[in-house]
């Protein structure tokens, strides 16, 4: 896989995004429930996330891609993700609401705070950010592979700990 900085997020990444998520629900063999929607069409809004996963047809995590680490950790960006998990409230269920923002390399995964007008700093959760190795320089042929693979490993545990509904603690509580 080839990636840097510079390339079209939506060209590049995202296919990179989605078939990690679906290689790691593959190696989870969840695909009997868990499936990926790409750029899905919310009511109401003329924004859309970049994934939803959704278990047996409720929406379980909000993805949000960026292009750089520096974008991944900008509180505007978990704002722009919590915001669609708020358009689809009223899909989410019991569950809890949890959204990601995430580059390949860097991954903050959050979990919204219901009832509640918490600022977005204080959805993150303990263990950010999952970090990954980074891209090597762009004249590398597959210079993402190392991260991409890496990306899937923390998917893999983040969609096992989301789907088997295992507590993850908020940093600021």
């Amino acid at each position: 896989v080839d990636l840097w900085y510079s390339d079209d997020e939506d060209e590049e990444f995202h296919p990179v995004v989605k078939d990690s998520v679906q290689d790691a629900i593959s190696t989870l063999e969840l695909g009997g429930q868990l499936s990926l929607e790409h750029k899905p069409n919310l009511n109401n809004s003329q924004r859309e996330p970049d994934f939803v996963l959704y278990e047996n047809g409720r929406p379980v995590l909000v993805i949000e891609v960026k292009k750089t680490k520096s974008q991944c950790r900008s509180e505007r960006y978990w704002s722009q993700a919590r915001d669609y998990v708020n358009l689809l409230s009223s899909r989410w269920g019991d569950r809890a609401p949890y959204f990601l923002v995430t580059n390949i390399e860097t991954l903050y995964l959050l979990k919204n705070r219901r009832g509640q007008q918490a600022p977005t700093y204080s959805c993150l959760l303990e263990d950010n950010p999952y970090v990954n190795s980074e891209f090597e320089s762009p004249e590398i042929e597959n210079n993402a592979d190392v991260a991409v693979e890496e990306f899937t490993s923390e998917l893999e545990n983040i969609i096992e700990l989301i789907t088997n509904e295992r507590l993850l603690n908020w940093i600021n509580k």
